[in-house]
């Protein structure tokens, strides 16, 4: 079986990580241009941020890289191409999304010591030049290439690392790579609980009947609706089975997802709760 595929996210997501999992058990090359743009940001003596802005109004660098990732195309072989792009120019490659929240992102930024290319004061800012950058380059694709990255739909599959190992998120990949090569009907989004919304009220009788009932088997991928990355389960049926899946010990939902431009009115007070209550089930370590 050939190995081929493109693997993007979010920062902090451990993109380089699983890719090179990835290639050791697939022997497949890795193409990254994470490197390459923390190069060109140090020869300028600036920030990848600052670069990102930059890179707004002189898109020469962009072309430079895009053009080595349409090349890809024709390399022959087993390949991992990390870009942020490469979903987009590269033909052929099963498309990866590793996603995780900005928190996590923060955390794992700020405690890396070898990404001695950015550093950062406190988490907080770490958090905020996060979105900047995100906001940042989700601009410049879709003003040069009307690619929006943040569009989960464009991924043949997205893995949520927020609290899953980076083992976990390569075997998943594997396993999910298989399926598409043969042509098999599988989720293609998987979520911690954690980033899920409900929109119905979750009651204490609704919490115990998870609990009681962790260990039955998910048949079907929960419903979810995405709108501008935030993903929300509207029934309450497929929110019992989220809690479920979270207090069996599952980080990773399969997930069915429909996408809006209108996100549904939920409280900030709801979506603690809810947070608080996958807390409180999910296994403690």
């Amino acid at each position: 079986m050939n190995f081929r595929i493109s693997l993007t996210g979010d920062l902090g997501s451990g993109k380089s990580t699983v890719g090179k999992i990835l290639s050791e058990k697939y022997e497949a090359k890795i193409y990254s241009t994470g490197p390459i743009v923390r190069q060109i940001a140090a020869d300028k003596g600036i920030s990848v941020v600052e670069l990102n802005k930059l890179m707004e109004s002189d898109p020469k660098i962009d072309h430079e890289m895009d053009d080595r990732l349409k090349l890809l195309s024709e390399e022959p072989g087993n390949l991992i191409i990390d870009s942020r792009m490469a979903w987009f120019f590269t033909k052929g490659t099963f498309r990866v999304y590793l996603a995780t929240s900005i928190e996590e992102s923060a955390k794992r930024i700020f405690n890396d010591e070898k990404r001695t290319s950015e550093t950062f004061a406190s988490v907080e800012e770490a958090a905020n030049k996060i979105r900047e950058r995100k906001t940042s380059e989700n601009l410049r694709y879709k003003t040069l290439y009307n690619a929006d990255c943040s569009f989960m739909g464009n991924y043949d599959l997205v893995v949520d690392t927020t609290a899953s190992p980076a083992e976990l998120a390569a075997e998943l990949i594997g396993t999910s790579y298989k399926k598409f090569i043969d042509g098999e009907e599988a989720a293609k989004i998987f979520m911690y609980g954690g980033r899920l919304i409900p929109t119905v009220e979750i009651t204490e009788e609704d919490i115990n009947t998870a609990i009681e009932t962790k260990d039955e088997p998910i048949c079907k991928p929960i419903n979810i609706t995405v709108c501008n990355g935030e993903m929300f389960i509207t029934n309450k049926e497929d929110a019992v089975k989220a809690l479920r899946c979270v207090a069996v010990g599952n980080n990773l939902i399969p997930c069915s997802a429909e996408y809006t431009d209108i996100a549904p009115a939920v409280s900030d007070e709801t979506k603690e709760n809810w947070k608080q209550t996958v807390n409180e089930i999910k296994p403690k370590k």
